[in-house]
């Protein structure tokens, strides 16, 4: 009996250590695009085939507003045959807004430590570190918890390098 009023207490502790770790937060993920083409239909399935597979991954960022950004990832596999026949080609892009905030600093610092040494992406501050808190951003329970302990509150906003 004992024992479990002790893990339950252990339990109880993480969740409250859970609770107060920084996050990280993504603001959106949508589905932009998907489509599906068989060019050589209806002969293609009618014929056995070893098709090669073709894999092309582009990444895309344009600017939404003032602070934010749109990232899209395009993924495209086409199906070839022997010769120019194409079996199939599926492309689907998949969309997300690249944002980052934390309510402690030496977290913060750490992912702008992090993210000035990533070739792909370029801060987005004219300072090239934090951006004020955007309008659009919500309001989470960690930051509500961070303003309430004295914390600052620190965003970052990266785009794709051209």
């Amino acid at each position: 009996m004992s024992d479990q009023n002790d893990s339950g207490a252990g339990a109880a502790a993480t969740q409250t250590d859970d609770a107060a770790q920084p996050q990280l937060r993504i603001d959106r993920i949508f589905l932009k695009d998907a489509s599906f083409e068989s060019p050589s239909s209806p002969e293609v399935f009618l014929r056995q085939w070893r098709p090669e597979l073709k894999l092309d991954i582009n990444t895309q960022a344009n600017r939404v507003s003032e602070n934010q950004h749109q990232v899209v990832l395009t993924m495209t596999v086409t199906a070839q045959l022997e010769g120019d026949m194409i079996g199939f080609i599926v492309e689907v892009q998949q969309g997300g807004l690249f944002h980052m905030a934390t309510d402690w600093e030496n977290y913060a610092e750490h992912m702008l430590e992090v993210m000035s040494q990533v070739d792909l992406f370029v801060n987005q501050s004219p300072t090239d570190d934090f951006i004020p808190r955007p309008a659009h951003r919500p309001l989470t329970k960690f930051e509500q918890r961070g303003q309430r302990l004295g914390h600052g509150v620190w965003d970052l906003l990266y785009s794709r390098k051209d």
